[in-house]
């Protein structure tokens, strides 16, 4: 019996251990694709980020003042990794170029608080949490089409992680180590990558849950305008057009970048060795085009002009569309590039 005994403690300590060394393996894989955990003390935002090429705030930015100079115009921007700008330099994402753009005609400092794969959800807890206390003038979303289905499960270079803060009705189990284990969330997120299948019906679903979100954010706010974007080379154009649809419907000021894109002359913007594969990330010239596009449309919008409509194609001035680095050589691309949820 004693024996017997002893076997049972060793067999505990073993697997113990080994539930140890597991879970420290996957802490360091985790720090390794430069995200963690969000703190308790931001409800809403289900992970951040963590590395060398980030801000002090977190973010990928520049280290900004976070007292607001008299007589600058301050935009904070919230989006996804379009905005992150996933797949460029940091200074190539769009809205460093807007920021050049209306800088001619005023004062204007563009906040990027854009994080690759954030839901609407997460973009209205980025607000609370850390866009006020950047006392914005405007706060402009940049709403991507896959904005109305939540984050739950990261797809990474080492693996899916599930980042949601509980578990859905397709999964079962230990649900409370989620914010605590690593090694839960290694397990969950290949739990639920068996139910994909399931989760590519949301992709055309209801926007209900995306209503509450966007009503959240406007309450929060103060002044919104969203910027709503799609796949450079035009894809999810329905999507897009039902989006727009829902802005209009809850009285939020918006524009399209698809007058944009389209009035560029090109078919698309694929990062060169990406080519065919990523439709979500342009490269420096599409970024440049976007950036231009939300200039333009912010001008319109506050001279009290109308926005262009979604059939409409802009003109795009030349220099716009002279971006030496499409090639982006030497590019160190962010680690963190996840993909989320079925494009």
């Amino acid at each position: 019996m004693r024996r017997l005994a002893v076997l049972a403690a060793v067999l505990l300590v073993a697997v113990l251990g080994g539930l140890a060394a597991l879970e420290a393996h996957y802490r360091g894989l985790e720090s390794g694709l430069r995200l963690r955990i969000a703190p308790p003390d931001e409800p809403g935002r289900k992970f951040v980020l963590n590395g060398p090429s980030l801000n002090a705030e977190g973010f990928r930015e520049r280290d900004l003042e976070l007292d607001k100079p008299e007589r600058l115009y301050r935009i904070v921007v919230l989006g996804d990794s379009v905005t992150f700008g996933s797949g460029v330099r940091i200074h190539e994402a769009w809205p460093r170029y807007a920021e050049q753009v209306l800088a001619e005609e005023r004062r204007v400092q563009l906040v990027n608080l854009a994080v690759f794969s954030y839901d609407a959800e997460q973009i209205v807890a980025t607000l609370e949490h850390r866009g006020q206390r950047w006392s914005p003038d405007l706060v402009v979303y940049a709403a991507y089409t896959n904005d109305h289905i939540p984050t739950d499960l990261l797809y990474t270079e080492t693996g899916p992680i599930y980042v949601g803060s509980d578990l859905d009705e397709q999964l079962s189990g230990p649900g409370f180590l989620l914010p605590h284990s690593a090694l839960a969330r290694r397990y969950f997120g290949a739990k639920a990558t068996r139910q994909v299948s399931l989760r590519r019906e949301q992709w055309g679903g209801d926007l209900g849950w995306y209503r509450q979100q966007l009503e959240a954010l406007h309450a929060a706010a103060g002044e919104l305008f969203i910027y709503a974007l799609l796949p450079h080379n035009r894809e999810h154009e329905e999507m897009h057009r039902r989006y727009l649809d829902l802005y209009e419907e809850l009285g939020i000021p918006h524009a399209s970048a698809l007058p944009y894109l389209a009035g560029s002359g090109e078919d698309d913007f694929y990062i060169a060795d990406r080519k065919g594969d990523d439709i979500a990330h342009p490269n420096p010239t599409g970024q440049r085009v976007l950036g231009w596009g939300f200039a333009d449309a912010l001008r319109r919008h506050q001279a009290s002009e109308a926005v262009l409509g979604v059939d409409e194609a802009a003109t795009i001035p030349a220099h716009v569309m002279e971006s030496p680095d499409d090639v982006a050589p030497g590019v160190r691309r962010p680690r963190a590039g996840l993909e989320r949820r079925d494009r």
